[in-house]
């Protein structure tokens, strides 16, 4: 599995990451996710940074697909110029 670091506790050692690839799938049919004892390596030198304790996996603070969506605005299309920059703007509340 692949992930990105979002949270680094260096004084508690916790670690907190999205994951961006899932390892695999189950016999169930579900996405797998980190293991316990699963090596943790860097992106860029591919060394092994540590290992993941047995038990050291907590269930994730957000329910994966659990959101709801509170406002949807379908716009008819705009015609653009190829070099024309556009700004998005996204609210997420908690």
């Amino acid at each position: 599995a692949k992930g990105e670091v979002v949270a680094w506790d260096s004084t508690n050692r916790i670690l907190k990451y999205i994951q961006t690839e899932w390892g695999g799938i189950d016999s169930n049919k579900n996405i797998t996710a980190f293991a316990g004892t699963e090596v943790v390596q860097g992106s860029s030198s591919l060394s092994p940074t540590g290992t993941i304790a047995s038990g050291g996996i907590t269930n994730p603070e957000i329910a994966y697909h659990s959101g709801d969506i509170m406002y949807v605005e379908n716009r008819a299309p705009i015609v653009r110029a190829s070099d024309q920059t556009e700004n998005i703007k996204l609210v997420i509340e908690f």
